[in-house]
């Protein structure tokens, strides 16, 4: 039951439901631009939802087996700032994502808040009262490496087998009134990733809230949503070779 707890928390952060409203606009705006250009939609269906719900619950899953099994663990600070930074993106930047960018600039922030930050950044409000650590110093920086070379393998599984696949051409617009005809991908998946976050903040306020000790340091079981994606389109060429190569 407290696991189950733990993964209920996943639909109760707003990045979750940002991303859902975003991709939910850009399905959208497919099909009413393939209604206007062709006059009926390729794809009439919101495949973009779709895929966000069936394949991000899974390559979620399989992500969070790894974590457990590995025992990864991230900073709470490195947790609000990518959440945060995600959340402002996904509504500032409507036409692109940028989650490479987003758990570049969060490790940047964490890792300088605890070694290069200075006073402004490193003296953190102390969280002692509440039971809950910053963890600035309890994780490893070979964490973060971990994640960017799963966020690359996951986004190659992902292109190699659904790139080009949904292949929703769209009309540009060229120099001399020329028009030619562009196959975008606006896809993008967050993923629900079981992490451990340093602290027994939430067993101490919730009891019911699972935790972890490993070598006398205890962890909260988080479900931290992890941004993947591709802003890409292809102009003559076939779309589905594309997606491989990249893969």
């Amino acid at each position: 039951m407290r696991i189950v707890i733990a993964c209920g928390s996943y639909l109760l952060q707003l990045m979750v439901w940002v991303a859902v409203l975003r991709l939910w606009v850009t399905s959208r705006s497919r099909i009413k631009h393939e209604r206007q250009n062709f006059g009926s939609a390729v794809y009439s269906d919101h495949f973009e939802l779709r895929h966000f719900l069936t394949q991000g619950l899974v390559l979620g899953a399989a992500l969070s087996v790894v974590n457990v099994l590995v025992g990864f663990s991230l900073p709470l600070l490195w947790v609000v700032i990518y959440e945060l930074l995600a959340v402002v993106t996904l509504i500032v930047l409507p036409t692109t994502v940028l989650p490479l960018t987003l758990i570049v600039v969060s490790t940047l922030i964490t890792i300088g808040a605890s070694t290069l930050g200075g006073p402004y950044i490193a003296e953190l409000p102390s969280l002692a009262p509440t039971g809950l650590k910053w963890g600035l110093n309890a994780v490893p920086v070979q964490n973060y490496l971990w994640l960017a070379a799963f966020f690359f393998l996951i986004l190659g599984h992902w292109l190699s087998r659904y790139g080009g696949r949904f292949t929703a051409p769209r009309i540009y617009a060229k120099q001399r009134g020329k028009r030619i005809a562009g196959y975008p991908w606006r896809e993008f998946l967050v993923l629900p990733m079981v992490t451990l976050v340093p602290g027994d903040w939430f067993a101490s306020h919730w009891a019911f809230w699972p935790l972890l000790t490993i070598h006398g340091q205890t962890f909260a079981v988080l479900v931290v949503p992890l941004l993947v994606g591709l802003r890409f389109t292809v102009f003559r060429q076939v779309p589905r070779v594309v997606y491989q190569g990249i893969a």
